[in-house]
């Protein structure tokens, strides 16, 4: 009974919070910002402009393995690209960036122009472009872990100065889903902690009866 508890406290309560987001989510609107505008307190559904630095970007496993891609064999499962964002003025492949506002998470896939560069080790890796790059930023959106193991290589590398342990991440091409999916999936969270409180409320009923029958027959 106990390990069931902790296993529907644990299910609930990741119900509870990654519904509660998505439905937040949800009803936020665009926003349309510079790289320079980007911080730690930015969050939602946004397009962000800047200098994406491919020339700089590297494949991280979920173990944490770090390396340039196109250098090793990847996993186009569980391997993301995290590709540093700049200012639009720092677009200069010869020169290294002197802060990093942000780092765009993206899955590896054969459809994808980048890896498809790097899948043939090529010599010379992409140059850095002008864009826009639509996702989310926060929200439980990207993978944290993959992307911190991302900054600690930049940082060792001496790639965006000061700052780069701050840069939030950026989940290319996602986007808000539907509030009432979100709703739901928040609202299974709260069933299963109502399944939680009901079920410890028979246990205590339980023990009451059974001492109450222990004392009786004494």
């Amino acid at each position: 009974m106990g390990a069931l508890a902790i296993l529907l406290t644990l299910v609930s309560s990741t119900a509870l919070v990654i519904g509660s987001a998505d439905a937040r989510l949800a009803m936020t609107k665009k926003q349309a910002l510079a790289a320079e505008e980007l911080g730690l307190s930015s969050g939602g559904w946004m397009s962000v402009a800047g200098c994406i630095r491919h020339d700089l970007a590297v494949g991280v496993g979920p173990a944490g393995r770090v390396y340039p891609i196109g250098s090793a064999a990847n996993d186009e499962e569980t391997d993301r690209t995290f590709t540093p964002l700049c200012a639009v003025s720092e677009c200069d492949e010869e020169k290294k960036p002197t802060r990093i506002y942000a780092l765009i998470e993206e899955q590896i896939t054969d459809d994808n122009t980048l890896h498809r560069v790097y899948d043939v080790r090529v010599a010379v890796a992409p140059p850095p472009v002008r864009a826009m790059v639509d996702g989310v930023m926060g929200y439980f959106y990207g993978h944290p872990h993959q992307a911190q193991a991302a900054r600690d290589h930049f940082i060792a590398a001496g790639l965006g100065g000061t700052h780069v342990d701050d840069a939030p991440l950026l989940a290319k091409g996602r986007r808000p889903g539907v509030f009432w999916v979100g709703a739901l999936t928040a609202a299974s969270g709260l069933h299963g902690f109502l399944l939680l409180a009901l079920g410890f409320r028979w246990m205590v009923r339980r023990h009451r009866r059974l001492a109450e029958a222990r004392r009786l027959a004494d």
